[in-house]
């Protein structure tokens, strides 16, 4: 079955502390860093079948009726969520694209998925300082880490407990760290949860859960990145023929 065609997606305005690029930037097509990897593609094309899917039924139900409905109360929040998701992976993606375009050799991964998966990754970085699992979140809600001094602290996001978010993200990490591995690429792959926009309670921001490190902000994501070099050029360049031929675009 064919899917949409993914629409150019509108300007989105981030924190400044998450990028200082322009609402023209984002509103241009996203030029990919590597080729099939363009961040945010498979988030959009389910949010254009979902609207598709919604829309029918709200023609099939109310006929003539249809348009007006649809002006008056929009779209369902698990339609819009996709959407807001897609605009959430884009600009981190930018942000990536921007942070490694600075270190010759190193590259980003966007929207990749496994082999005969349907869930997808939404960056994988690669570069001195490492091999990096990002999953952007554009949530909205406070983002609070509960029980941080005990031996299992765990993350809530809007008053509600968001474990699988972490759990999901070190299962990608350790997937690509097998597909590494396979490769003779010796290095601990970091799975980290980023939130755009996040509303964060004290001290939540740059903490672990586990191995996982929630970020939010473009400072503490640059810091996070180069932190120390693991990898020299020629494994970094062996971890991204790697990466690239194991992963396939989700998109």
């Amino acid at each position: 079955m064919s899917t949409p065609t993914p629409q150019p997606l509108a300007a989105v305005v981030p924190s400044p502390d998450v990028t200082a690029l322009s609402t023209e930037t984002l509103a241009k097509p996203l030029s990919p860093a590597r080729a099939g990897s363009v961040a945010g593609a498979s988030a959009e094309e389910e949010y254009q079948r979902r609207q598709t899917r919604y829309r029918q039924r709200v023609r099939d139900r109310f006929g003539f009726l249809a348009p007006l409905v649809l002006t008056l109360f929009g779209e369902p929040q698990h339609v819009r969520a996709w959407v807001r998701g897609a605009k959430g992976e884009r600009v981190v993606g930018l942000v990536l694209d921007e942070l490694v375009a600075q270190e010759p050799g190193a590259a980003v991964l966007h929207d990749r998925r496994f082999k005969g998966s349907r869930g997808n990754l939404d960056h994988i970085v690669v570069c001195r300082g490492g091999v990096f699992v990002v999953d952007a979140k554009n949530y909205r809600g406070r983002i609070e880490v509960r029980g941080r001094w005990s031996s299992s602290p765990s993350l809530w996001v809007g008053g509600r407990r968001a474990t699988k978010l972490t759990e999901s993200v070190e299962r990608q990490a350790e997937g690509v760290q097998r597909l590494l591995e396979a490769a003779s690429v010796k290095v601990t792959v970091q799975p980290v949860l980023f939130f755009v926009d996040g509303n964060w309670s004290s001290g939540a921001s740059r903490r672990r859960i586990g191995r996982v490190q929630l970020l939010g902000g473009r400072r503490s994501l640059r810091k996070h990145l180069s932190r120390s070099e693991v990898l020299d050029p020629e494994a970094v360049a062996a971890a991204i023929r790697q990466l690239e031929d194991q992963l396939v675009a989700a998109a």
